[in-house]
């Protein structure tokens, strides 16, 4: 199985460049894993702003659905942009994808993350991968700022690096 890229791929570029500057390599090689590994997917969330946030977290409490999040304004790690959400997809037609709930997907995607120094922290929240460098939220409030993450590329395929050429020229990554 070679790697599998989506109709997202660049959506998932665009969306890792408004991250926190300090982890948007590390989200890139994640993506780059995923489909290395034959997982199609989309980031569905990255960065939030705190009303964005709030609007989530009123879900369920002051608006109607169900509770989507536990975390309020800044007590998420996607209003620091540390964090994404991550929709595993099925390849329906050439193009057409569709959401897939894959616990055995998400556990992969868990195994992936925590190769690379991010976690998967929430019960019940599989979609959800952050990077904290041992930073909790209290400590981001109080100013601290997580380490720089460390890891080794993987060797990537000759496919995935025109992916990335693909992407760098349109300037969606200039850090590749």
């Amino acid at each position: 199985m070679g790697p599998k890229f989506s109709k997202y791929t660049y959506q998932n570029a665009e969306l890792i460049k408004h991250l926190d500057p300090l982890v948007r390599e590390i989200f890139f090689e994640f993506m780059l894993r995923l489909a290395m590994r034959g997982i199609y997917v989309r980031f569905t969330s990255g960065t939030r702003t705190v009303e964005e946030q709030d609007y989530l977290y009123s879900k369920g409490r002051s608006r109607n659905g169900r509770i989507v999040t536990n975390a309020d304004d800044h007590n998420s790690y996607h209003t620091w942009g540390l964090a994404v959400d991550v929709a595993v997809l099925w390849r329906i037609g050439p193009i057409t994808f569709k959401a897939l709930w894959a616990p055995h997907l998400y556990t992969e995607i868990g195994y992936l993350a925590r190769e690379l120094g991010l976690q998967q922290p929430i019960a019940g929240d599989l979609p959800h991968v952050q990077y904290s460098g041992g930073v909790s939220i209290k400590g981001l409030k109080a100013g601290k700022t997580p380490p720089k993450p460390k890891f080794i590329p993987w060797d990537r395929p000759t496919v995935v690096d025109r992916v990335v050429e693909r992407i760098t020229s349109k300037g969606i990554i200039p850090f590749v």
